[in-house]
């Protein structure tokens, strides 16, 4: 009778160690398949202080690279539909680096352009210039692989919609009492005083950065102060949200903006971005969408109109209605990887886009 127990006893524990065991290896492919919804995922190759992709000549979508087929046009394409904007705020995904469980900046990046001109806080840029916005066309940096300079990031300063999915905030009619031209002369001042070691313009992760200096830079332009409220961080996406809903407030027959979604361009060398949260106390407790609704938060992503996408070989992007993929679709692009099919770089020397 014992030795019967004792059997049963050491079988039900084989069972028990064998449950366990299924468990964790269940748990493990989750959370390494399934990266938190302001992150990139981990197949990134290794970040070395926002440093560029080295490429073999001709690569596709790297450094020195070639880009998209119409890198060229594509901007005047999109500008064909409603005109070309006189502000765009550009708010870029986040980016998770190889090996890693958390983004170092899971917030994205924000940055504004006028009249096609981008000015871009980069960390990277600013190490080795210590000025602290970058400036260039706006085909540059979404889709530009040649680095204007040496002190450039890729997927950075230049090239993002290689390392992450671009959202576009384009406005191309406001009220007299905006003053888009401002915004220039703020970015000139700033390269000026962070160039001569002003604190005031010096890059800190917590709050110097890319959401307060592009907020500012809007401020000055006549638009709200969107760094006021209940923020646990100054988060690019809390910036945009603010921004679209200003735009909402404004009279309808003074306003005119849509959203575009620059989608990220195919590339084995990158996983795939995800959006970022908002992080003002009030936006974390009314998620859900029905609650959002109701207190007058917009979403990005409700309000987009059209996506531009990487198709054919060589890749060129299309502008197509943007359609909101469903959890799904998602999870199938993911489990079969669809959409990365653009671009072999496994056998070049690579690092991953700058984390800002």
């Amino acid at each position: 009778m014992m030795n019967s127990l004792t059997q049963e006893a050491d079988c039900m524990k084989t069972i028990s160690i064998f449950s366990k065991t299924a468990l964790l290896a269940a748990a493990y492919v989750l959370i390494i398949g399934a990266q938190p919804a302001f992150c990139q995922q981990a197949e990134q190759p290794p970040v070395n202080n926002g440093a560029t992709v080295t490429a073999l000549s001709q690569a596709f979508g790297v450094e020195n690279g070639e880009p998209i087929a119409n890198y060229s046009s594509i901007i005047s394409e999109l500008d064909k539909i409603n005109g070309a904007p006189v502000i765009e705020v550009l708010l870029s995904e986040a980016v998770l680096s190889a090996g890693k469980a958390i983004s170092a900046n899971p917030g994205g990046h924000v940055s504004v352009a006028v009249n096609g001109t981008v000015y871009t806080v980069s960390e990277g840029y600013y190490d080795k210039t210590k000025k602290i916005c970058a400036v260039l066309p706006i085909a540059d940096y979404l889709y530009g692989t040649t680095p204007p300079d040496s002190s450039h990031v890729f997927a950075s300063s230049y090239g993002s919609c290689y390392g992450r999915s671009v959202w576009g905030v384009r406005v191309y009619k406001l009220p007299e009492n905006f003053r888009p031209d401002i915004i220039a002369k703020y970015w000139v001042k700033a390269n000026i005083e962070s160039a001569a070691g002003d604190p005031k313009w010096e890059y800190k992760k917590r709050k110097q950065n890319c959401a307060t200096f592009t907020a500012e830079s809007l401020r000055a332009a006549g638009f709200k102060n969107y760094l006021s409220g209940y923020h646990l961080l100054d988060f690019p996406r809390d910036i945009v949200t603010d921004f679209i809903k200003e735009l909402s407030s404004l009279p309808p027959d003074q306003v005119s903006w849509n959203i575009v979604h620059y989608s990220q361009i195919p590339i084995k060398s990158y996983g795939t971005s995800f959006s970022v949260p908002n992080l003002e106390w009030q936006r974390i407790i009314l998620c859900l969408p029905m609650l959002r609704k109701m207190a007058g938060i917009p979403t990005i992503k409700d309000n987009a109109d059209f996506e531009l996408t990487a198709e054919g070989a060589p890749p060129t992007v299309k502008i197509r209605p943007f359609e909101r993929e469903s959890w799904l679709k998602k999870l199938k692009h993911r489990i079969l990887k669809e959409k990365w099919s653009h671009g072999k770089t496994n056998s070049i020397s690579e690092t991953a886009p700058a984390e800002n």
